[in-house]
C-alpha cells in the first residue's frame, strides 16, 4: 500500500461519524481523495437499455456466489469526509448531473447493504439534492466508465448502515443493466419521485468476489431529472426523457408508445387480493397483459396473444394452438378430485396424449400423443415410428451403458441425450430427430422443410454483438462457426454473435447449434434466439429437442423481411470458444 493511499483510509476511519440524512451533512467542498477530478465532458452516446417502469427488474449476478473476501480496513462510506457533493462537484447540462471518479482507493467492506448485487465493496457515497421533484435516472453506462468495471449502483433516502433490502429508505437498485461494451455497468429508475431540495444518497460499489471482471475502476454516474406523464399521453420507451405515472408502463415503441394503466392490454398486471389482474378479453402472462387466444385458435410465434386461462400452447413451431387441459396435447388438470385427462388418454410428465406401442406410426410433432414406456418416436423409413430406447437412430440414450446399440454414439453422458449415427461431409441428415451426426467443420443445415445436408461451416464476421448490428444479410441457408462470450474475439463486449437473414414471404428460418468436442453441448450451454426487424424477439430456445443443451428452433409462416439470429451463452459470465450454427431460411 502506498502512502497516500494510506493516508485517504485513515482520514476514513477517523472520520466515521453518523451520516447526515440532510445537505447539512458536509462533505460537499472538502475534497476526496479517493477520486479523481471530475470530467467536464457533458457528452453520453451511451442509451440506457432497460426500459423505465416504476420498478425497474435488476438484473444480477445471482449465478456468482457471494463468498467471503478480503475486506481490508475498515471504513465508512458515509462519514462526512466521505461523502461526496454531486451537485457542487458534478456537471450539470439540462437535466443531467455527471460526475467521474473512481472506488480504487476504498476497501472491500460492504457496510451498506444494497437491493440486488449480494453485499458489494467498495463502497463510494454521492449525494444528490434533486431541482425539481421527479424521479431520477441513474446510471454508470456512460462512457466515462471503465469497459467491463462490475458496478452496483442503488439510492437511499438516508445514509446509514444496513440499509437496502433490509431497511425502508431503498429508492432503486440495479446491477447488469448496461450496454456493449459496458454490459456489466448499472442504470435505473427510482421507484418514486424524489423530493425537490430533499437529498438523496447514491452508492456506486463493486460486485464481489470479482472474478473475471473488477470491482474497482473509473465511474461516470449521471443523475437525470426526468418528467412523469399521464395515462394515454406519449412516452419514451427507454425511459431516457421521461416515465409515466404510478400504475402505469409505457407500452410500445417509438412514436407509438403511450402510458397504459396495469391491467391494459400491454401493460403490467394488477396484483392484490382479489383484484382482476388484467381488463376484460386480456390474460397476465409473465406480468404482462395480453390479448387472450381461445382454445382451438393458433397462438405461439409471431401470433399477438396468450393462450386463456384452462389452455396451453402446443404443437411444432408456426402450427401451434391453444389446447383446454385435459384434452390430447393440453396440460393435466390438476386439484383435489380432478380427473387429469379426458377418456382414453393418460397423463405423462404433465401432458395428457394417447399412448402408441412399439412399432406403430407416430409423429415426434404431435404433442397429443407419446411413444409406449421405453420407446421412443424415431426415422424409420419415410417415417417414423416408436423404436426401443438405444436400439436406433434418433432414440433417447439408454440409462446405463451401453447407451446406444454398436454403431451410434449418445449426444450426451446420460439418458436425456440422442443415439446417432455418424455422417459424412454433404450427407444427407436429419435435424428433426437429430439422428445424424455431421463430421467436424460441419453441421446439419436445412435448405428445405424435409431436407438438410452435412454442410461445411464458415467464419463469423465480428462485428455482430448485438440484433440491431449484426453481420451482413445471408438469403440462403448457411452454416457458422465462431465463439463468443466474455473474452471472444469480438473481445470483452461479446455476449453474443447476431447474424441477419432474409427472408421470403410466408417463410421458415430453422436454427441449430453444436459445440464441436462438446457432444450434446454439457460444458457450453447456448441460447438462440430470432428477432424481427424492429428488433422484437420471435422465438427463443436454450435446450432443443434430443440436444441436452445444445439449441434447436424452427419458426414457419414468416412475413417477408430481414430478421436476425443471435447465438449467446446462456450464462452471460461464460464463454463458448467454438461453436456451430446452421441458419436454414426457404420459402413455404
Amino acid at each position: 500500500m502506498n502512502r497516500s493511499t494510506w493516508i485517504v483510509l485513515s482520514a476514513l476511519v477517523a472520520g466515521s461519524a453518523a451520516c447526515s440524512n440532510s445537505p447539512s451533512g458536509g462533505g460537499g467542498t472538502t475534497p476526496d481523495a479517493s477520486t479523481p477530478t471530475d470530467t467536464t465532458t457533458p457528452s453520453d452516446t451511451t442509451t440506457p437499455s432497460d426500459t423505465a417502469t416504476p420498478s425497474d427488474a435488476p438484473r444480477t449476478d445471482a449465478a456468482r456466489p457471494d463468498a467471503a473476501v478480503d475486506a481490508g480496513p475498515p471504513y465508512d462510506p458515509c462519514a462526512a469526509a466521505a461523502v461526496i457533493d454531486l451537485n457542487m462537484r458534478g456537471t450539470t447540462m439540462g437535466g443531467t448531473t455527471r460526475f467521474t471518479g473512481n472506488n480504487n482507493a476504498v476497501g472491500a467492506m460492504a457496510p451498506l447493504r444494497s437491493a440486488c448485487g449480494g453485499m458489494p465493496g467498495h463502497q463510494v457515497v454521492l449525494r444528490y439534492t434533486p431541482r425539481t421533484s421527479a424521479r431520477l435516472r441513474i446510471s454508470t453506462n456512460n462512457m466515462g466508465t471503465t469497459e467491463n468495471f462490475d458496478t452496483v449502483v442503488w439510492a437511499q433516502a438516508a445514509c446509514a448502515a444496513p440499509m437496502g433490502d433490509a431497511g425502508t429508505s431503498s429508492l432503486g437498485c440495479n446491477d447488469d443493466d448496461g450496454s456493449a461494451p459496458r454490459n456489466f455497468a448499472s442504470a435505473f429508475t427510482t421507484m418514486a419521485a424524489a423530493t425537490m431540495g430533499t437529498p438523496i444518497y447514491i452508492v456506486v460499489g463493486g460486485y464481489l468476489p470479482a472474478t473475471t471482471r473488477p470491482a474497482q475502476g473509473t465511474f461516470e454516474l449521471s443523475v437525470t431529472e426526468i418528467a412523469t406523464v399521464a395515462v394515454g399521453a406519449a412516452c419514451d420507451s427507454t425511459g431516457a426523457t421521461n416515465v409515466c405515472a404510478a400504475g402505469s408502463a409505457c407500452v410500445g415503441t417509438g412514436a407509438m408508445a403511450t402510458c397504459v394503466a396495469d391491467g391494459g392490454r400491454g401493460a403490467r398486471c394488477r396484483t392484490g387480493m382479489g383484484v382482476m389482474p388484467c381488463d376484460a378479453m386480456l390474460t397476465c402472462s409473465l406480468g404482462t397483459c395480453q390479448p387472450s387466444i381461445a382454445a382451438g385458435s393458433p397462438c405461439g410465434g409471431t401470433v399477438m396473444g396468450v393462450c386463456a386461462t384452462g389452455t396451453s400452447c402446443v404443437g411444432p413451431l408456426g402450427m401451434r394452438r391453444c389446447v383446454a387441459a385435459g384434452a390430447a396435447g393440453g396440460d393435466c388438470r390438476t386439484g383435489a378430485g380432478a380427473v387429469p385427462c379426458d377418456m382414453g388418454l393418460m397423463c405423462i410428465t404433465g401432458t395428457c396424449a394417447r399412448v402408441v406401442a412399439a412399432g406403430m406410426a407416430c409423429d415426434l410433432n404431435d404433442a397429443s400423443q407419446r411413444c409406449a414406456t421405453g420407446t421412443n418416436c424415431a426415422p424409420m423409413g419415410a417415417g417414423a415410428t416408436c423404436q426401443a430406447t438405444g436400439t436406433a437412430a434418433g432414440t433417447r440414450c439408454n440409462a446405463m451403458a451401453p447407451l446406444c446399440t454398436m454403431g451410434l454414439t449418445c449426444t450426451g453422458t446420460v439418458a436425456a441425450g440422442t443415439c446417432r449415427r455418424a455422417g459424412t461431409a454433404g450427407m444427407a441428415c436429419d435435424p428433426l430427430y437429430n439422428s445424424v451426426a455431421c463430421p467436424a467443420g460441419s453441421a446439419c443445415l436445412s435448405t428445405t422443410a424435409t431436407a438438410a445436408t452435412c454442410a461445411a461451416t464458415r467464419p463469423e464476421t465480428e462485428p455482430n454483438n448485438t440484433p440491431m448490428m449484426p453481420q451482413a444479410a445471408i438469403t440462403a441457408s448457411t452454416s457458422f462457426s465462431g465463439s463468443v462470450g466474455a473474452g471472444a474475439d469480438g473481445g470483452v463486449g461479446d455476449a453474443r454473435d447476431c447474424y441477419a437473414v432474409t427472408v421470403p414471404a410466408n417463410g421458415t428460418v430453422s436454427i441449430e447449434t453444436d459445440v464441436p468436442g462438446d457432444p450434446g453441448c454439457e460444458m457450453n450451454d447456448t441460447e438462440v434466439t430470432l428477432y424481427n426487424a424492429m428488433g422484437t424477439e420471435v422465438a427463443t430456445n436454450d435446450d432443443g429437442p434430443g440436444r441436452r443443451y445444445c439449441s434447436y428452433l424452427r419458426s414457419t409462416g414468416l412475413a417477408a423481411g430481414t430478421y436476425t439470429v443471435c447465438v449467446n451463452p446462456l450464462d452471460a459470465a461464460e464463454r463458448i470458444a467454438a461453436y456451430t450454427v446452421a441458419i436454414g431460411v426457404f420459402g413455404p
